[in-house]
């Protein structure tokens, strides 16, 4: 099938109509078409040819430009490979080019305002796109595993840019972020495995690369949301957020500094060319999937560490740097101060329940190698001032 005549009674293609039918190259909208869902022609890889009946009410395609565009809004909502956008078009709308193999190079005017949702997605072959000064929202998944996708440069604008909206960019080599970004989705950069730099305009009041650390972050939690094979974490990082540095597959070493608590679900997931992370005692919480297919890593760290009890329950190589140097005897829930629920930490531990964190080499409060009740019972008799191990309070 290469092209497609609707009959003169038609009035509605439905979402997906003709999804993947990869050989049509031509379409022709009759005026009486009243609805066309979204993505009716995605993945239409040979469409080259897209118009409107001229006494269509709904839809046009004005001024020849290979495309449906919603005449009320101006939002352009289906095109191909020769689409050139008109610069009265406003939004390109969601799964507007979902999928077209034919679509290269593309300059969007000024007059749009909004990137929708899968708007480019998956358009496997797309180098370069040109975003207006205009432009305000990148919508979620809007580029996402635009493969081949090597130059964007997202404008001073810009104010929204959603959930994976660069997700699979595997071409990008850089991204700066302009003072106008007030907020960021998550994983927008994850598995953009060619990225070398990762930029934050100075005057941005959310987000930041601080010390030219190579890295986006949120300023106001100090979370690293996104990071490349060059970032140096920065010592005032507090977490390491879900999927940062995901599929950076020429990450071969890092330290995460001791200000960093918690390294999240995927952070590292697929850096397979990971050899070697230094955690340090102040992490306490990781998952299965922080490291998920990081298949030649070694974890570095303190004894008696979180970073210690992960290594082994994941089946990961650790290598000691030392005893760790923060522990404090009988701080059993690593919190900096030994109090009742140190001991109750210890109970939960002995009976296999969920603590919310839980410091091995701490945990012995009364020195005798082992971790028992008695260990919760020292504590208890040091913060009511009776006889127990002089040690309980002092460091390791």
């Amino acid at each position: 099938m290469k092209s497609v005549a609707f009959g003169k009674a038609v009035q509605t293609i439905g979402e997906e109509a003709f999804n993947y039918c990869g050989s049509i190259a031509s379409i022709s909208i009759p005026a009486s078409v009243t609805s066309i869902g979204a993505s009716a022609f995605g993945g239409c890889d040979s469409l080259t040819s897209i118009t409107v009946n001229q006494s269509n009410k709904t839809y046009d395609s004005r001024s020849n430009c290979n495309a449906i565009i919603e005449t009320k809004t101006n939002t352009l909502i289906a095109g191909c490979g020769n689409t050139v956008i008109p610069n009265t078009v406003k939004e390109i709308g969601e799964s507007a080019f979902y999928s077209n193999d034919g679509l290269k190079k593309l300059t969007i005017p000024n007059s749009v305002t909004k990137i929708g949702s899968w708007a480019f997605a998956f358009c496997d072959y797309l180098e370069s796109v040109t975003l207006p000064n205009s432009l305000i929202t990148i919508d979620s998944y809007a580029f996402e595993d635009c493969s081949k996708l090597n130059g964007v440069t997202i404008p001073s604008s810009v104010k929204t840019i959603g959930n994976e909206a660069f997700y699979g960019c595997r071409a990008l080599t850089s991204i700066h972020i302009p003072a106008s970004v007030t907020y960021i989705g998550g994983q927008q950069f994850s598995w953009c495995s060619g990225l070398t730099g990762i930029t934050v305009d100075k005057n941005n009041t959310v987000y930041d690369s601080r010390n030219n650390c190579n890295a986006l972050i949120e300023t106001q939690t100090n979370a690293l949301m996104s990071g490349c094979v060059n970032t140096v974490i920065p010592n005032t990082v507090k977490e390491i957020a879900e999927y940062a540095f995901c599929n950076q597959k020429s990450l071969e070493s890092i330290v995460i500094p001791d200000s960093v608590t918690k390294i999240g679900s995927g952070a590292f997931y697929n850096c397979s060319s990971l050899k070697s992370i230094t955690i340090p005692a102040s992490v306490k919480e990781m998952t299965s999937y922080t490291f998920r297919y990081c298949d030649n890593l070694t974890i570095y760290g303190y004894k008696g560490t979180y970073a210690e009890e992960f290594a082994a329950n994941n089946s990961i190589p650790f290598v000691a740097l030392g005893s760790n140097p923060g522990v404090i005897c009988g701080d059993a829930d690593g919190d900096g101060k030994v109090t009742i629920l140190d001991a109750t930490t210890i109970q939960r531990h002995i009976a296999e329940l969920e603590t919310k964190s839980y410091v091995k080499a701490a945990a012995d409060a009364d020195n005798d190698g082992m971790v028992t009740i008695l260990d919760a019972t020292a504590i208890q008799r040091h913060i009511a001032e009776l006889p127990a191990y002089e040690g309980i309070g002092k460091k390791v």
